[in-house]
């Protein structure tokens, strides 16, 4: 069994800092926010990827996951970590 020393740091960062046309694996969703069901039922969970069609740093972020498209609140996407 590996320690949590020996495990290899991975960098994340919020959603809402990805450059648009990017796309990402969502690593953990902050456990604070009470949507975290709503987004899996939508496909936003650890281990999925997603694009992201559009980011101007202010305002929503809009995100493709598998063939759907969704607009996230930015700071439901400050509160999504991805890698």
């Amino acid at each position: 069994m590996e320690s949590e020393k020996s495990k290899p740091l991975v960098p994340k960062i919020s959603l809402a800092a990805v450059v648009e046309g990017a796309n990402v694996k969502i690593i953990s969703i902050d456990p604070d926010m009470n949507v975290s069901g709503r987004l899996a039922e939508l496909g936003i969970y650890p281990g999925e990827t997603v694009k992201i069609i559009k980011n101007r740093k202010k305002g929503p972020v809009l995100v493709l996951v598998k063939d759907a498209t969704f607009m996230l609140g930015r700071n439901m996407a400050e509160k999504i970590f991805v890698s």
